[in-house]
């Protein structure tokens, strides 16, 4: 593996940071144990922006300094605990969701707006919600069914919202930080 410059570190840094801060934006709902939450446009963007190794590390330092008492995870929440409550499965899907979306967009070289709301589909609403909704299911002893129900079905369109301006954001942003072309790095 090649060394990380210093723009990659910021730049990872940053999103591990962004991901942390749109994580206070919590909006608890009375009818379900998972309130919305920006964090997954922090992932998204990750994804989108840095790739998917250097997404994968973002997401992977968001979480570390959540497990160890930073106050960056839902609503300013901390600690190995929320790892394994019934929400965890949406945090530690986060660098596995930044990957996917990385390794798309890596192979179709494209910040076209339309790509970039498909792959926030596919690793920022759909891996997410797979493990997330598989813990949640687990750990309150739930049905797939009810827990889609209760903890996917309400957050659809807010998260294609988010894949949207995902989407948007990470074609302007993405083609000004890593253009492809000859040399795709950062």
């Amino acid at each position: 593996m090649k060394n990380i410059s210093i723009r990659e570190m910021v730049l990872v840094s940053f999103f591990a940071g962004l991901t942390g801060i749109l994580a206070y934006i919590k909006i608890p709902l009375p009818f379900t144990p998972v309130p919305i939450t920006a964090q997954t446009l922090g992932v998204m963007l990750s994804g989108i922006i840095l790739g998917s190794k250097l997404g994968f590390i973002s997401q992977i330092i968001y979480l570390l300094l959540g497990i160890i008492g930073l106050p960056i995870f839902s609503g300013g929440s901390a600690g190995l605990g929320m790892i394994t409550s019934h929400t965890g499965g949406y945090l530690w899907s986060f660098p596995i969701a930044a990957y996917i979306m990385g390794f798309l967009v890596e192979k179709k070289r494209s910040f076209d707006v339309r790509w970039l709301f498909l792959v926030s589909i596919i690793g920022g609403i759909i891996a997410i919600y797979f493990f997330g909704l598989i813990q949640f299911s687990l750990v309150l002893q739930r049905s797939l069914i009810e827990s889609f129900m209760l903890a996917a079905a309400p957050f659809l369109l807010g998260d294609f919202l988010k894949a949207l301006l995902a989407a948007i954001l990470g074609s302007r942003l993405g083609k000004a930080i890593r253009p492809y072309g000859k040399n795709h790095d950062l």
